[in-house]
């Protein structure tokens, strides 16, 4: 089974591109899967679009973050796609060396994702259009609906716990055991308890998550799926709080935010330690830094060995702020 073979394909989207049909599209609906009993394969998204094949998808194409939640529970993409591909910063346990790397960041190669043949491309959705990648304009999209039709994972606005469970849906309705995270997943929830635990025990604990480079410098807000996520177990954040994941600041109003423990994204590093503000910070005088990534891979595994760093941070934590 074929979406369309890749010749076709290929003059296809040199064309005019025709988006593939998919149904409406309902934000409350819980993604569910029918695999191939011989009447066909369908899988509904977390946008409430269903996604039809005459058979179950064996050959996939994915977005980074997809590559890392899918691999753990036995997927093995075909193809893949997006940012984070390099350094493994998104990838988890994904060895992309077993996979066709048919775009990096933004952008797509069309004649390699052809060539490739997938029944499916699957990523992060665009609340906008269930059928694109969030970082597809229309036309782009038309065209990768063209070779497979694309698979949206919604993740934007979204509990974290949420994502994770739709991923394993969606490993489990493409062959997947969903049951080899479990281990995983036990170590999620008792970390999430035990970060639930200290801060109701030590509520004026605060973390500011500080994102920057050279020109430019961010914090995380609760809109951030993890950053919410935490908030819900009582972490308490320091910084400005907005309608968007992240909010402008300037190294002159960062004092202003007060933390006993400040999160530094993975690449600011460099950065950071060239600002004279950040290191005179009283949580980083202090030794009270953490390192946070809201790119992780959406697995159970990394996110619960993440939360046992950040248990440990608050439970040794000085108040320092």
């Amino acid at each position: 089974m074929k979406f369309t073979r890749a010749a076709a394909q290929l003059t296809a989207l040199l064309g005019a591109a025709a988006v593939v049909a998919t149904g409406c599209s309902t934000a409350e609906s819980t993604p569910t899967a029918h695999p191939s009993d011989g009447e066909g394969w369908s899988y509904t998204t977390g946008y409430g679009n269903t996604i039809t094949l005459d058979a179950a998808p064996k050959r996939i194409v994915v977005d980074a973050y997809s590559a890392a939640a899918l691999w753990d529970y036995g997927i093995r993409p075909a193809g893949i796609f997006g940012y984070g591909i390099t350094g493994g910063q998104a990838t988890g346990n994904a060895d992309v060396s077993t996979m066709t790397i048919v775009g990096n960041d933004g952008e797509m190669n069309m004649e390699a994702l052809a060539d490739l043949d997938p029944d499916l491309v699957i990523g992060y959705g665009n609340s906008d259009d269930p059928t694109s990648w969030t970082w597809w304009d229309e036309p782009m999209a038309d065209k990768v609906n063209t070779v497979a039709p694309f698979t949206a994972v919604k993740f934007s606005g979204v509990p974290l716990p949420d994502v994770l469970t739709e991923y394993r849906n969606l490993a489990e309705a493409l062959g997947g055991d969903g049951d080899a995270a479990k281990a995983d997943k036990a170590a999620f929830d008792a970390n999430s308890d035990r970060i639930r635990k200290v801060a109701a025990e030590r509520p004026d604990i605060s973390l500011l998550p500080l994102n920057g480079d050279s020109s430019s410098l961010y914090t995380g807000t609760t809109k951030l799926a993890q950053l919410g996520y935490l908030s819900g177990l009582g972490v308490n954040f320091s910084g400005p709080d907005g309608d968007t994941g992240w909010a402008d600041v300037s190294w002159e109003q960062v004092p202003s935010y007060p933390a006993d423990i400040v999160m530094q994204y993975v690449r600011s590093h460099e950065a950071f330690a060239a600002s004279p503000v950040f290191v005179r910070l009283p949580a980083v005088t202090a030794g009270q830094v953490i390192d946070w990534d809201d790119k992780r891979p959406n697995t159970y595994g990394n996110y619960a060995a993440w939360f046992a760093e950040v248990a440990t941070a608050m439970e040794n934590a000085r108040e320092v702020a």
